[in-house]
C-alpha cells in the first residue's frame, strides 16, 4: 500500500500534481491505483479547473492501462447523472441544458465507482452519488470510518471517495 499525497492543506490540487502521481505508480510497478477525487465538467471534453481539456492526465491513465495497472476512480457526489443532457440553472438564473461528466472517473480505461447506503435488509445508490455512463460498479461508501486530514485522526465519513477504496481493495 502506497499512499501519494495530491492536496495541499486546503484541500487543492493541480491536474499536474495528479500526473505526477500518476507517473510515479507507472514508475514504481503499482498494481492498482485508486483515485478518490475528482471534478464535474461541461460538454463532451475533460477539462482542468481552467476550463482546458486535460490531455496530460488523460494520456497518463493511458499509460497507466497500458502498464497493466488497474484505475479505479470516484464517480462524483452530486447526485447527477453523467453524460446526459440535462437542464442547468447559471448563476444570472437562465436555465439551459448541458451534458456534465465527472472528471477523471469517466475517461476510458478508469473502473468509475457509485456509492450505496444500506436500506432495509440491502444496498442502494445514495442520492448524492452520482449515476449514469461509464459508472462502471458501485460498492458501500456510507459511514466509513477513514482518516481525516481536517481532524488529524479518524472519522465516519459517506460519498463515491469512500466506495472507490472497498473496489480498489
Amino acid at each position: 500500500l502506497v499512499s501519494l499525497g495530491v492536496f495541499d492543506t486546503g484541500g487543492s490540487t493541480a491536474s499536474s500534481k495528479i500526473t505526477t502521481a500518476v507517473n510515479y505508480a507507472i514508475d514504481n510497478n503499482i498494481r492498482v491505483l485508486n483515485m478518490s477525487l475528482g471534478a464535474r465538467t461541461v460538454g463532451d471534453m475533460p477539462t482542468n479547473k481552467n476550463g482546458y481539456y486535460d490531455l496530460l492526465l488523460e494520456s497518463a491513465i493511458a499509460r497507466a492501462n497500458a502498464a497493466g495497472i488497474v484505475v479505479v476512480t470516484s464517480a462524483g457526489n452530486a447526485g447527477k447523472p453523467s453524460g446526459e443532457e440535462i437542464p442547468y440553472t447559471d448563476r444570472d438564473g437562465v436555465t439551459t441544458t448541458e451534458v456534465r461528466y465527472s472528471f477523471p472517473g469517466d475517461l476510458d480505461g478508469t473502473i468509475n465507482v457509485i456509492n450505496l447506503k444500506k436500506s432495509g435488509g440491502g444496498y442502494v445508490r445514495s442520492s448524492s452519488s452520482n449515476y449514469g455512463l461509464n459508472k462502471t460498479i458501485s460498492a458501500p461508501g456510507d459511514g466509513i470510518y477513514s482518516t481525516s486530514v481536517t481532524s488529524g485522526g479518524f472519522r465516519s465519513m459517506s460519498g463515491t471517495s469512500m466506495a472507490a477504496p472497498v473496489v480498489a481493495g
